[in-house]
Parts: C-alpha cells; structure tokens; sequence
C-alpha cells in the first residue's frame, strides 16, 4: 500500500470521528459543506502526490487543510494532527518523525483545548498509524527485497543456462574431436595397411607361378 493511501484512510476516519463529534445547531447544511470542502482538499491532495514531480501543491493543500482544522474547532484535533504526521513523514527523517509530530500535537492541544475524549482519541489514532505504517514500511522494504532477489535469481538462471550451453558446446566439440580422431588413425594406420596388403597380394600373384 502507497503512503499516500495510508494516510487517506486515516483522514477520511478521522473526517469520521470529526463530524461524530461536532454539535449540529447551526443544521446539517454547513457540516456537509465542510464535508465537501475537505473530500475535495483530499483528493486533490492524493492526485497532486500521485501525478506531480514536484510535492509542493500537495504541501499547500496539507496546509490549508490544517488552517481549517484549527479554525473549526477541537473536534477536528486528529485530522490536523495526522495531516502534520504526513507533512514530517514526507519531508523529515525517520528518527525526527515523532518528535515533530508530538511537538505539533502539544502545540495544538494548547491552542484548541479539546476535551479529554478528543485527547485520547487523537492518541489512539496517532498509535494506529503509526503501528500501519510501520507495517507498510516493513511490507514495502520485504517486497523490494523479493524483488531484488527474484532479479538475482533470474540473472542465476541465465548465467546457468549459459554454463549447461557451454558444456553442451565443449561435450559436442569433444565428440567431433574423438571422431575425427579416429577417423584420421583408420586413415593412417590401417588404411595404409590395407594398400601395402593390397600391394603384396597383386605382387604374389605374379610371383606364385614362377616361385
């Protein structure tokens, strides 16, 4: 599984525990509106990711999702935090990680104040993607090395298939040599024998009659 999809999933069930949260006064014509909103800001994310060189549209998009997470309010607490889990996983490196993304954290829980129920749902949200990304790290790192090694193995095979031609090859050769071997003593020694047999035997038919 991509990155990118890992923390899709993780968005839309933190978009999920978000609005399950959220008190719906005002109608559920804005909370659908902000629906829309960030479905649009993810996929636009995940295609900007997928199909440009370049990361930075989907780290503006990350951003402006951000903006809007602080701006509504602490339900939406596990949806900023796991937005700035992607921004360190994309652009820090392994060991910096979880110091960036539990300084975001810390920093967001003094802005928002959210209630302990967000608290600890946010937690939990961070230690599951955490535990599956660190499973799709593993996935990805065995499936290279599957690769890499069914690569060496192919390369194997053709080096033996090269070595079982080689020995056909000098079998094959072998075999002309042991033929033409005995062809040239057949040809030297008792073809010869046969002309010198031959000789005598037309000689003692000249020689018989008269000795």
């Amino acid at each position: 599984m991509k990155t990118s999809f890992l923390y899709l999933f993780a968005k839309c069930a933190a978009l999920l525990l978000a609005f399950s949260q959220m008190p719906l006064e005002d109608g559920i014509a804005p909370v659908t509106m902000l629906t829309l909103l960030l479905c649009c800001l993810f996929a636009a994310d995940i295609l900007t990711a997928s199909f440009l060189r370049t990361q930075l549209p989907a780290v503006f998009l990350r951003f402006v999702v951000i903006g809007i997470c602080l701006y509504t309010g602490a339900a939406f607490l596990p949806l900023a935090v796991i937005n700035v889990a992607q921004l360190a996983d994309n652009g820090a490196q392994e060991e910096q990680f979880w110091g960036i993304t539990a300084i975001s954290c810390i920093l967001f829980l003094l802005l928002l104040q959210p209630s302990l129920q967000i608290v600890f749902l946010t937690l939990a949200m961070l230690l599951l993607l955490g535990i599956l990304r660190t499973l799709n790290r593993k996935i990805t790192a065995l499936t290279a090395r599957s690769n890499q090694q069914s690569a060496e193995l192919a390369a194997q095979r053709k080096k033996i298939n090269g070595i079982k031609e080689y020995v056909k090859a000098v079998r094959d050769t072998a075999a002309l040599e042991e033929r033409n071997r005995f062809a040239a003593r057949i040809h030297d020694q008792l073809g010869h024998n046969i002309s010198g047999s031959i000789i005598l035997l037309e000689g003692a038919k000249y020689l018989i009659p008269t000795q």
